[in-house]
């Protein structure tokens, strides 16, 4: 039971830590992907933008969690779900 409780509180700072860098894309933001505008010819073209992927924010926070000066929940992550940190993704 406590194994459980532990791995649902594990994933549900997971979540927390994805809808939170989902809010704030930018450069230096994981799971933030740029997508570069088009120029138009009349200005009609597509401004630049960023878009969150959560399989690359998974990865990333994966890997981060395997720092030794991480987070205590992203160590967590990451010695529960290893190398399947995708498992995390698809189970939220």
């Amino acid at each position: 039971m406590q194994l459980s409780q532990a791995n649902a509180a594990v994933r549900d700072l997971y979540r927390e830590a994805m809808k939170q860098a989902a809010q704030d894309l930018g450069l230096n933001t994981a799971g933030a992907v740029f997508i570069p505008g088009i120029r138009g010819n009349r200005g009609d073209g597509v401004p630049a933008t960023w878009r969150f992927d959560p399989v690359a924010f998974t990865q990333a926070y994966a890997q981060a969690g395997l720092q030794a000066d991480a987070p205590l929940q992203q160590r967590a992550f990451a010695a529960l779900y290893g190398t399947n940190a995708l498992q995390a993704w698809e189970q939220h």
